[in-house]
């Protein structure tokens, strides 16, 4: 194996190196007898297999024909071998060169051009002092790798930052452990190993930090070499907050049953914990380096530091041996590591030993008695240190450490708290029942027939059994002004007592306030406290809720999932800020012993899922979302204020993943057009605009599971992407500026007629609502909801259950496992739908949607200018839309389904027949031709999805041929259906040859889903077993559905952002500026792109 192959882009090479050395180590260890024979074989013959017409009817002989020893085995073997098809994506990624000549928003060039373009220092540390880049991690049911298997896949995405001799090593290496023992869970996380997989996740992330400011400062340097005063990162008013954020079992209560407050009690002390082993390191590292520098000067130097850096490291000493002993007051671990609550522990005495850890702690002579006086002298100690040593790596070590305790205080990660909107209504309900509570309060009388009037004081099913928003703000109001925190404390708590639902765990309405409560002992350890399933009057209920327990500066963060909520996500953002949310920022700015340049203090919180939503509504609610970001920052703009919107994000382009930075776009897009339509540029000195400005240079999202060992596996990785962000917001900034011409930073919005604008919002929100109808439909049979029916048949509902190995429960608020698909969480949702092969959650209703396109230009309602704007010309719906429904689509295989449902030899033309009779009636009951009772309503719905399916693969590449003569646009929808029919009239779409051009990704995409096919069949076979009786334990259950889940990974070049909506491919440097100061040059002509349509007409 030659090493420079490793250095290669090529993931194909890459991959087969990889496959290569893998191939050697198998054989050796069959030699030894460590690997069975059966299973190598199989192994080895697999891809001839594959390439077979009766491969699943092979690959289930050899298994059946196997003992259970080695089917693990293969599955094994199988497992690695697709990890390594995964990391060989982002090495040959990784080994793309980045700089200026490459990477379009290359850190270096773009502060090259912000000095071309007239920036000064100040301008720059204005730039980086607005910049607010918050990535949440949260362990989720996606990771299907244990840490052992997590740490062998680090170790591979590591190779492409090593020098290249030594990466044919590393990778031998790497596989050696990968094959070596077990690398999948064996059960379900604690509570406890989920936030210690946070904490070390934060390890990676605190030291790419260092490597990004270090990155950023020696490129400031160089680019502003020359300037009287040059720019300086190290100054803590033009600090970047790039702190992470982390959801874990105790912050994340959101449905969880077994979410309380020992969870959160141990990830607030673990993560300080990490936070002071990470600044001891430093002063050792520091304080090594100086002792061993030969020069005189400098170790003179180390004489005035000496005293300091003793301080330091004896009070972080003293404060770790405190944590340790606390920790081993209340947790305790087995043999092999695995952590849970000691039976003896004493909440209410350990809760108080944590609200004293600081307390009597010397740092230097002064005796702390607060966290946030240790944190604020220990910040002054680095400084210190960082200004006075000589030594340049020691200096700058400090530097880095003094940058981090100002990110997070003395905190691994900030933690962002997330409750359920639905629990705080019932909490809300639960006070308002509550006779003494509502006798104490004494309301005027209008109000207390109000009160009267309604079984519930917040509807929960039904918002007519409660009172109006209006009405319970102006209670709540009257509540909070005529009684005290102590008055609404002492009612909350008995209102809502103790108490423990059915499988043991405490009630979250009574384990809210305990959770309330510690997050009052350190507000700065926490970010947004977001609602999830949130309405209006959610952050109302939070801050009326936690106030009393001392939680009173929660930036109170709503969720928006459901349909109203996106939909009316500017007027939410309003009325949160309008009451309360502007107080929650204050209240939290003058609270905060950090002062005002503490990087969560100074924004609003709007939040929007990606998979939630989509679980309900399909792909189209992409439309909704999107239309809500653009819509909510022109709120923003109206109200003068920022706000930061947080966006989920995981892989799954089902559920909305992919390049994370695509929802920021929309928002610069809407604060350009803002600036073209006053008709003059931002200016960053207009204290106004620069609160504009500030949301171009914002950012958060969540990275969910397996995403994080995919995008942030190594500190390298973390702090090239950091760097890239920080470029593309740079950019953004000096064109909203008016300092590069139109659209090189920003992409350009194209405007569509009002005709095709009204038709697509239209057609969209119904095709919104069909998905959810479908998704519920009830069977005319009364046997509960087809959907339910279909997927028991067609899915593998045990081994699904196996794929989730967090702490979180499979369903809201259950502590058990859901036997239902529609019952599921998002993920949970998609790979049930995976596993019966149809990924019909990621385009079920375009085709109808396509259809109506079609009918409306077939009516002359819409012209072929107006198709082609949307099929050819929009990159919108070109990546937003197209890509993502026919990724899943080809990834699919119908013909399982039809086989699973008694229908193995139903033609394509008979699917149709039955799909096209399909519907779901105005009472949500699910109608079709039974033909004379030989169709389910199972095989219905199967052949529904089919006849979906056909169209939209029918319709996009008739479409594509918009412009040809004599198009076959112009034909029929039947006669355009008859086009994806294969010659053998099976369930097979064909895919046309316009379409796979135009996504040539489309081809790979689906040739990887067939390598999946010997793992889908190990699984269908498990739960066959599992049917008839026999037992398949944990451990190997989990085994193949990450075997399975590893083997169906998204196509990772379109996850990872190269073919992202607006993301700039092509660097563009000298010609980007609009007038540098010594040589102007005239507005250079934009080709306009039609992207999603506008609320404008014309």
């Amino acid at each position: 194996m030659q090493q420079r192959d490793l250095s290669n882009t090529d993931s194909d090479v890459i991959y087969r190196i990889a496959r290569e050395s893998l191939a050697q180590q198998i054989a050796s260890k069959r030699e030894s007898g460590e690997l069975p024979e059966k299973a190598v074989d199989l192994y080895n013959k697999t891809q001839t297999i594959l390439n077979t017409s009766d491969a699943e009817e092979t690959f289930r002989t050899e298994f059946a024909s196997m003992s259970q020893e080695e089917r693990n085995a293969y599955s094994h073997l199988r497992l690695v071998d697709h990890l390594l098809n995964s990391v060989s994506y982002i090495i040959a990624e990784r080994n793309k060169p980045d700089n200026g000549g490459y990477n379009a928003y290359n850190i270096e060039e773009m502060l090259h051009l912000a000095r071309q373009s007239g920036y000064t220092a100040q301008d720059l540390e204005n730039f980086f002092a607005d910049v607010r880049i918050w990535k949440a991690l949260t362990p989720h049911p996606t990771e299907h790798l244990n840490k052992k298997g997590i740490d062998s896949f680090r170790k591979l995405v590591s190779i492409a930052d090593v020098p290249k001799e030594k990466r044919e090593e590393i990778l031998r290496q790497a596989i050696e452990e990968s094959l070596s023992g077990t690398i999948t869970p064996d059960r379900r996380a604690t509570t406890f190993e989920e936030t210690d997989f946070a904490v070390e996740q934060a390890k990676i992330n605190r030291s790419g930090q260092r490597q990004m400011f270090r990155r950023i400062n020696r490129a400031v340097g160089k680019a502003f070499d020359g300037y009287i005063i040059s720019p300086d990162l190290k100054r803590t008013e033009s600090s970047i907050s790039t702190g992470l954020r982390v959801w874990h079992a105790g912050g994340d209560a959101d449905g969880k049953a077994n979410a309380d407050r020992w969870a959160l009690l141990y990830g607030m002390l673990a993560l300080t914990r990490g936070a002071v082993e990470d600044h001891l390191d430093d002063i050792d590292q520091a304080s090594k380096l100086i002792a061993e520098d030969s020069e005189t000067s400098i170790r003179g130097t180390f004489q005035r530091a000496v005293e300091p850096f003793t301080f330091a490291r004896q009070a972080l000493e003293q404060l770790k041996d405190r944590i340790d002993l606390l920790e081993r007051r209340f947790v305790t671990a087995d043999e092999e590591g695995n952590k849970s609550l000691k039976e003896t522990a004493d909440y209410d005495v350990i809760k108080q030993e944590f609200a004293n850890l600081f307390n009597g702690i010397k740092v230097g002579k002064i005796n702390m008695e607060t966290r946030q006086g240790f944190e604020r002298e220990l910040g002054k100690y680095f400084r210190f240190l960082s200004q006075t040593i000589e030594n340049e790596e020691a200096s700058e070590i400090m530097a880095e450490s003094d940058f981090l305790m100002r990110q997070y205080g003395l905190s691994g990660a900030i933690i962002e708290s997330r409750h359920n909107g639905v629990m705080l209504k019932q909490t809300m309900n639960n006070v308002f029942k509550d006779e003494e509570f509502v006798q104490s309060l004494n309301l005027p009388k209008e109000m207390a027939e109000l009160l009267a009037s309604k079984p519930l004081f917040a509807g929960v099913k039904k918002e007519e059994d409660g009172l109006s928003h209006d009405e319970q703000r102006k209670i709540i109001d009257f509540v909070v002004s005529n009684t005290t925190d102590q008055q609404r404390r002492t009612a909350f708590l008995r209102a809502n007592p103790f108490d423990t639902d059915d499988n043991g765990y405490t009630v979250q309405t009574h384990e809210i306030f305990e959770r309330y409560s510690l997050m009052a002992l350190n507000p700065a350890q926490f970010g947004m406290a977001i609602v999830a399933e949130a309405d209006e009057l959610s952050p109302a209920y939070q801050r009326t809720l936690a106030t009393p327990m001392g939680a009173t500066t929660l930036l109170n963060t709503p969720l928006n999932e459901e349909y109203e909520t996106i939909r009316d996500m500017p007027n939410y953002m309003e009325a949160n800020h309008l009451n309360g949310g502007q107080k929650d920022i204050s209240r939290r700015a003058l609270d905060s012993t950090h002062g005002t340049w503490y990087g969560h203090n100074l924004v609003h919180g709007q939040m929007v899922p990606c998979s939630d939503s989509g679980k309900e509504y399909g792909l189209l609610v992409r439309v909704l979302e999107t239309e809500g970001f653009r819509q909510t920052t022109a709120k923003s703009i109206g109200l003068g204020i920022a706000t930061l919107i947080k966006r989920g994000n995981g892989l799954s382009l089902e559920r909305g993943g992919g390049d994370d930075m695509v929802y920021t776009r929309y928002v610069a897009q809407i604060l350009r057009e803002y600036a073209e339509i006053r008709g003059k540029p931002l200016d960053p000195k207009d204290p106004q605009d620069r609160v504009l400005m500030q949301m171009a240079s914002f950012f958060s999202n969540t990275e969910q599971g397996r995403a994080i060992r995919i995008n942030s596996s190594t500190a390298e990785q973390i702090s090239d992407d950091l760097c890239n962000k920080i470029g593309e917001m740079l950019g953004r900034r000096m064109e909203l500026q008016g300092l590069v011409h139109h659209g090189t930073f920003i992409p350009p919005r194209g405007k569509y007629s009002a005709k095709t604008h009204q038709f697509l919002m239209e057609t969209a929100y119904d095709m919104m609502q069909s998905y959810s109808a479908f998704r519920h439909a009830k069977s005319a049979k009364g046997e509960g909801e087809v959907l339910n029916n279909w997927a028991t048949i067609v899915s593998n509902p045990s081994m699904a259950g196996a794929a989730n190995s967090s702490a979180r429960a499979q369903s809201k608020s259950s502590g058990k496992k859901s036997e239902l698909l529609t019952a599921q969480r998002a993920i949970g949702c998609n790979i049930w739908i995976a596993m019966a092969r149809t990924r019909h959650d990621g385009y079920f209703t375009s085709g109808e949607f396509l259809a109506r396109m079609h009918q409306k230009y077939n009516d002359s309602a819409l012209s072929k200018q107006d198709v082609k704007e949307f099929t050819l010309d929009s990159q919108w719906w070109r990546r937003m839309f197209f890509l993502r429904a026919l990724m899943p689509a080809v990834r699919s295989d119908m013909a399982h389904g039809f086989e699973k449902l008694g229908m193995k030899d139903v033609t394509f033309d008979e699917a149709i027949k039955i799909g096209k009779s399909v519907h779901v009636d105005e009472n949500g009951i699910f109608r079709y031709d039974d033909q004379d009772g030989r169709i389910t309503e199972e095989q219905a719905l199967q052949a529904a999805v089919f006849w979906d399916q056909a169209r939209l693969v029918a319709l996009t590449e008739a479409g594509l041929s918009i412009d040809e003569v004599n198009s076959p646009y112009n034909k029929s929808i039947d006669e355009l259906v008859q086009t994806v029919r294969p010659k053998d009239n099976s369930t097979r779409i064909l895919f046309g040859k316009r379409t796979l051009n135009r996504w040539p990704q489309l081809v790979e995409a689906g040739s990887l889903e067939k390598q999946a096919l010997p793992e889908l069949v190990l699984t269908d076979m498990y739960e066959d077993m599992i049917r008839d009786g026999k037992t398949i334990d944990d451990p190997t259950k989990r085994l193949a559905t990450s075997a399975a889940r590893a083997g169906q990974i998204p196509y990772i070049p379109t996850v990872m952002g190269d073919r992202a909506y607006g993301r700039r491919a092509e660097p563009i440097w000298d010609d980007a500026l609009t007038a540098p100061p010594k040589n102007f040059r005239p507005e250079l002509p934009v080709n306009e792109q039609h992207e999603q349509p506008d609320s404008r007409p014309g």
